[in-house]
This record gives structure tokens, sequence and C-alpha cells, in this order.
């Protein structure tokens, strides 16, 4: 074999994989179920379900078997259903999937399982699922919607409702470093642990989420233990939960979270601490710019600390103020700055019902909890920022100038562009910007910058997914911006790599 034979074989088994042309594959169209579409696929194509419910074999247990690839409904969730009919889960994924490896799209419904993630199921990979409806799926174990384990997944704009399991009605997370975030967890209930979420030897990112009506015998809301970082808990409402033993909203044990921005509200516990519990072991919990208001339980309605723990808690507002926190023996409460007990003055809006009151949105009078915060807000327009985009008051405008305190509704679009894309000079690539999201309207608009250079290439487009392809080589990135219906526009960046290969291989 000559050495040009033996490079043409080598760089074909190279690349051909993840360097071949985006396919779209359409299911029923092209191949009769979901895991027909799935296994035929390569690297970088996109599965796409027509309208309808999809049951029994071949659309359930769905496996995408390690392979870079979207599967996405063609009409969103309320078009497209993947009834597991109490047999099966929806997805499975096991064989190191990345971010890159896509669920859109689905109402993923009555899923039943043994043991882990009735609804889907994430062990050792780190898939973005979003935009989904997970809903009626049951674990007998954990992870009634979701259970991930040793991977970093992406869980997006997703909405849980009446999820079970033993623990964590909804999510389980567990030794992983999900984040999670702009999801409705609502409804769903566990036996034991984590009605809403649960997390042990993990890190999850819980941010812009709202997490209300679940329950459970602990951490009504959100159940955090031995976390193997700080769990970040930033901009998030978590509300009406009911816990029947310990922490209404949220139950710490052995974690030290970062909460931020959360309004934390109207949670029960029978037993202790119906906002917040923070039980033994846990030394560096920290709160900020929170609302803790409305909870109730036995003993510690706003919040409590015990078994040698500390908490600490500054720019925030506890109703009662320090005689609403129950303090435990050898266990520390840090009380710092900016703290106050005042009427919120909640009031309801588009989005839920824990705006505060403004006087320039119309309400009879200004909520105290405006501009008390530690923070200068509406410069940073990013979804993952410690400081919230978006706003408290009912009209609508973005919060600026000193931080309020509370959950800052999200009313600014997300731009996803998806990426990285790889290929070759002259093939077409699918840019797709579908992953893209607006909490509070539609989005209207989406424009690229091939280069990154400062101009746009496209006209506004309707459409979320545009093929292109680059002439020459290029190692860099492409810009995106979407425009939602309030006109307003967020962009993102997404990795370009477009490869040469050597003189005289094609």
């Amino acid at each position: 074999m000559s050495g040009r034979i033996a490079i043409l074989i080598f760089l074909s088994l190279l690349f051909q994989p993840a360097y071949a042309p985006a396919v779209i594959i359409l299911v029923p169209a092209d191949q009769p179920t979901i895991q027909d579409g799935i296994d035929a696929a390569w690297n970088g194509d996109m599965v796409v379900v027509a309208n309808g419910t999809y049951t029994g074999s071949g659309n359930i247990d769905l496996d995408f078997g390690g392979k870079i690839i979207s599967v996405k409904s063609i009409n969103g969730p309320s078009n497209c259903v993947i009834d597991c009919q109490n047999n099966g889960r929806g997805f499975y994924f096991h064989s190191g999937e990345t971010e890159k490896a896509v669920v859109q799209g689905f109402t993923i419904q009555n899923g039943d399982v043994l043991d882990y993630g009735g609804g889907i199921m994430c062990s050792n990979a780190s898939p973005t699922i979003t935009g989904n409806i997970i809903s009626g799926c049951t674990a007998g174990l954990f992870g009634g919607g979701l259970y991930c384990s040793n991977g970093s997944p992406r869980v997006i704009n997703n909405t849980f409702s009446g999820n079970a399991a033993e623990e964590g009605g909804a999510i389980y997370c567990d030794a992983a470093y999900p984040e999670i975030m702009y999801n409705t967890i609502s409804g769903n209930m566990a036996a034991e642990t984590g009605g809403g979420l649960a997390s042990s030897y993990a890190c999850p990112t819980i941010m812009h989420n709202i997490i209300s009506g679940n329950s459970s015998l602990n951490g009504g809301g959100l159940w955090l233990f031995r976390s193997s970082g700080p769990p970040a808990v930033f901009n998030n409402i978590i509300t009406g939960n009911w816990a029947m033993a310990w922490g209404g909203g949220i139950y710490c044990r052995g974690s030290s979270p970062a909460l931020d921005s959360n309004t934390i509200a109207d949670n029960t516990a029978d037993l202790d601490g119906g906002g917040f519990c923070n039980h033994s072991e846990s030394s560096m919990p920290v709160a900020t710019n929170t609302i803790f208001w409305g909870n109730t339980a036995a003993t510690g309605d706003e919040i409590w600390v015990g078994y040698s723990s500390t908490f600490t808690i500054k720019y925030s507002n506890v109703e009662g103020g320090q005689a609403s926190v129950y303090v435990g023996p050898n266990a520390t409460l840090n009380w710092g700055s900016g703290m106050m007990d005042a009427d919120p003055l909640f009031v309801p809006g588009p989005l839920g019902d824990y705006y505060l009151s403004q006087i320039s949105a119309g309400n009879a009078s200004d909520s105290p909890c405006l501009d008390a915060g530690d923070g200068m807000t509406g410069q940073i327009l990013s979804q993952s920022s410690r400081i919230p985009v978006g706003t408290t008051q009912a009209y609508h405008e973005l919060d600026d100038g000193v931080l309020d305190l509370g959950c800052h509704y999200s009313i600014i679009s997300i731009a996803n562009g998806d990426g990285p894309y790889f290929n070759r000079p002259n093939r077409k690539i699918f840019f797709d910007a579908s992953s893209s999201f607006d909490p509070y309207g539609t989005i209207i608009g989406y424009r690229w910058d091939w280069t990154n250079d400062g101009t746009w290439d496209t006209e506004w487009l309707s459409d979320p997914i545009v093929k292109y392809s680059y002439g020459s080589g290029f190692h860099g990135q492409a810009r995106l911006q979407v425009m939602d219906s309030d006109y307003n526009t967020n962009t993102d960046l997404v990795d370009v790599d477009i490869i040469l290969f050597p003189q005289g291989v094609s």
C-alpha cells in the first residue's frame, strides 16, 4: 500500500464521523421509529420527529449510543409525545454523550422504571435536555423525571410536573455537575428526600428556575446532601413546597450552597425550617439578596440552623428577623449587613405572583426590597451571571441601578447557537439556533455573523436553522443574535472549525 493511499484511508476514518455533511432524518417519513432515526444518524446529523404520539418498541428507552446528534420534534412538546405507557423510560444516555447530544421539544410521559430516571436517565453522560415537558414519570429509587450521575448534563427550559420517586421527585443528581436552568419544577413528589430536586455528593448549578408545589419527607423543594463543591442556587422562585419533616423550601446537610437572589416564600415544614433547614455538618451556606417570607414550621419558620452548623446571611429580607431563625446548640448565625424585616409587598404579574410592588408599575406603593441588594445590575446580559438579568416589577422593565432583593423574572430571550461546528471548506453546515428561547414571549428573528467580525452576514431570519458553507479554512467563532417579541436582543458565540486537508487530499 502506498503512503498516499494509507494517509487517505487514515484521514477518511479519522474525519468521516465528525466532519461528514449534516443530514436531517425525518421520523416517520425517512425512518419508521425514533430509534431507527437515531441508528441511521452520523455525528452532526439531526433527527426530526413529526407531530404525533410515539409508543412501544423503537420509541421508548431511546439510546444515542454515544453519537453527537440532535433529536428534536418539529413543532414542540405540545405536538409530539413519547408515551412510555408505564413500561420503560424515554431516553437512556450511558455512552459518554456530550452536550452536543440534544433532546429537544418532546412531552415525555408515563415513564416507569424500578430504579433510576423514570423519564430520562443519564449515567456517565452529559447531554443537553431542553424545551421538553416531562410529566407523570415514576422511578422506584431516584429521579422520577430525570436521573444524572457522573456527568454534567445541561437541563434548560423544561417543565417537570407530576413525577415521583423515592428520592428526587423531579430530578436526582448523584456525583454530577449539571446545569439546571430556566426550568419549571412543580407538583412533583418524593417519598423521602427532594420533592423537586435531590442532590447527593454532587455540585449542581440551579439558576432561574420556578420550584413550586413539590412535596417530600425532607426538602420539599430542594434537598442538598454532602455536595462535592458549593452548589450555586441563584435567582430561583422556591414557593409553596411542603416537607413532612425538615426543610419545606430547602434542606441542606453536609453541603454549603451559595444562595443568591432567590425568593423563598410560603413553604411549609411540619417540623423544622419552613424556608431553609441547615442541618448538621453544613458549615458554610451563605444567603445574599434573598427574600424569606411567609414560610412556616413548628420550629424556625424561616430558617433553622442546627447541630454545630453555621449559616451566614446578608442583604436579605427575613420575616420576623432573627426571632424567626432557630439556632441550635453549638450552631452559629452570622447576621450580616443590609438585613431587614419588612413586608416585601408581593404582587401578581404575567409570569407569577412574586413581583415586587412598584409605583412606577402602577402599584400603590414601593416594596422595601427595591434597590436593597449588595450589587449593581442591568450591566451583564449573561444567562450564567450571578447578577440576574430580569425584572421584579409587573410592568416588565429590566431592573437596573442597585440590585432589588429576591428573584428576578426572566424576560430577555436566551440565545443558543448550539455548536461547536466542524466541517471542511465548501460543505454545508446546519447552524441551529432552535434551542434559543424567550421565557416571557417569543423569538421573532435570528441573524448570524459567520466570522464574528462585527458585521451581520444575514438579515433577520424567521427560521432558527440555516445552512452555510465556508469557502476556506476557518478556526474561530460565529455570532448569533436573537430578537424577541419585545424587541430585546441577546447574543451567543459558537466555536467553528473548518479543516483544510493536506494538499492533494480531497
